[in-house]
């Protein structure tokens, strides 16, 4: 028989979530409330004869989820899905509005005997365990691992404030934020309002890049009023607290959630450089962490992942991977 090598996924999240076709107008919310992360531990998924993983949940909506279940669609696997041995009150999915927190199902993927070495699609669907023909989410697993490559930084960039194209051509870029509004779903008079993702007209870039020692940053404001701050969040992995990197445009200032020597950060109209040292972040040799990134300009308030519900929960972050 030949010898089958281990399958091998491994992906590039871009800058938006891929959302289901909803089957009900009761969990239109699902959209943009119900966070979905596939949790690799190497950041790939590799399939000998067997393979494990987690996929986390987490409810904003302004309701509980009674019966979800996860089912996971693929020609090339057969899986088995459980239930996190600590949720308690599984199927029910609460909502982190009311105290509910992240759940996540264990997923064991079988290899098939005639599936051989390649790369293979995997997708994964939430649904009502009353009623499948209710649908709250689907999408491919790729979309669900959120990884996004940082490269090493280039050899011309230096962090003095004078932005050029060169230096930062290369780094990775986040950018199309949005706002989280709440607002009445027509027909639906019983709902009065339903939290929603609405692209903001306060837009923001930040690229990032690295070496071995630190963590480079360009965020651009692109506009400017009164007041305007950047939050960058960063966690070691998703169960830990997010420290925050604050980045206000008026003071030309930097400021950390807890002592910071070693930022450095210069300032040019709308732009600033910044570089943080990765051993503050306790970060030093790391091969990922989860980031997330806010911005308030005045009154707006804008989001790159998650809304204000979870955006102190890393499970909504996008993780950086540095190779």
């Amino acid at each position: 028989m030949k010898k089958v090598m281990p399958a091998v996924f491994s992906v590039l999240f871009t800058t938006s979530f891929v959302y289901a076709h909803l089957c009900n107008d009761v969990f239109i919310q699902a959209k943009d409330n119900l966070a979905v992360k596939v949790d690799i531990r190497d950041n790939q998924l590799r399939v000998n004869k067997s393979a494990e993983f987690r996929v986390y949940l987490l409810n904003t909506m302004d309701r509980d989820i009674a019966n979800i279940q996860l089912a996971v669609e693929s020609d090339d696997f057969d899986a088995v899905v459980k239930p996190a041995p600590d949720w308690t009150s599984f199927p029910e999915l609460e909502t982190k509005n009311k105290g509910g927190k992240k759940e996540y199902f264990i997923v064991r993927l079988n290899r098939k005997p005639a599936t051989e070495e390649g790369r293979y699609k995997i997708g994964l669907t939430l649904y009502n365990g009353e009623n499948k023909n209710m649908v709250f989410k689907t999408m491919d697993i790729k979309d669900a691992i959120v990884d996004m490559q940082i490269p090493l930084k280039s050899a011309e960039l230096n962090i003095d404030g004078q932005v050029n194209k060169n230096e930062w051509d290369t780094a990775f870029l986040c950018t199309s934020f949005y706002e989280y509004k709440h607002e009445s779903v027509f027909g639906l008079p019983w709902l009065k309002s339903q939290g929603v993702n609405k692209v903001s007209q306060v837009q923001t870039r930040c690229r990032f890049s690295r070496d071995e020692n630190n963590l480079y940053c360009m965020a651009d404001f692109q506009t400017e009023k009164n007041d305007d701050t950047i939050n960058i969040h960063i966690a070691k992995d998703t169960d830990s607290v997010p420290e925050i990197i604050s980045i206000n445009l008026q003071q030309k200032k930097v400021s950390f959630s807890k002592p910071s020597p070693g930022i450095t950060a210069h300032f040019s109209g709308t732009k600033a450089e910044i570089a943080i040292p990765l051993a503050l972040l306790d970060l030093k040799g790391a091969g990922s962490f989860y980031v997330n990134i806010t911005r308030k300009q005045d009154n707006t308030q804008t989001y790159w992942r998650g809304n204000d519900v979870s955006v102190n929960d890393p499970i909504v972050y996008a993780n950086f991977i540095l190779k």
